[in-house]
């Protein structure tokens, strides 16, 4: 079934606009109800990974009118330069566990956080 381009402009505005303001329950229904792709399989994708990750879509509108980031672009910009600066010596290659250890060690020195029950000079248990 062909889909015209002007009929998906107005499905994907829709959508979008129910996902900007983090109503993903909406764009579900909206998907089930609405929607009837050339592809199903692609279509039960997407569905399926809104389901999956409801709880990680935020209301960006909200966000916005609190006068809050809304992009990842400095914290990405600032983990290259924290975590990938110390990672690029010539000969050095990281597992993905150890640059996730690196990199939680990292958020430890910088916010100087202790874990609990750990005093000024104590020494956590290994």
């Amino acid at each position: 079934m062909q889909v015209p381009k002007q009929e998906k402009a107005v499905h994907v505005a829709h959508l979008l606009d129910y996902l900007w303001y983090g109503r993903t329950d909406t764009a579900l229904t909206y998907l089930r109800r609405e929607v009837q792709a050339k592809n199903p399989q692609q279509l039960a994708a997407l569905g399926t990974y809104l389901e999956k990750h409801r709880a990680e879509i935020i209301d960006y509108g909200r966000r916005q009118r609190a006068g809050k980031p809304i992009g990842s672009g400095r914290m990405e910009k600032g983990v290259d330069q924290v975590i990938g600066a110390r990672q690029k010596h010539k000969g050095m290659s990281w597992s993905p566990t150890g640059s996730k250890a690196l990199g939680i060690l990292k958020v430890v020195e910088l916010t100087r956080w202790k874990p609990a029950g750990i005093s000024d000079g104590a020494r956590a248990p290994v």
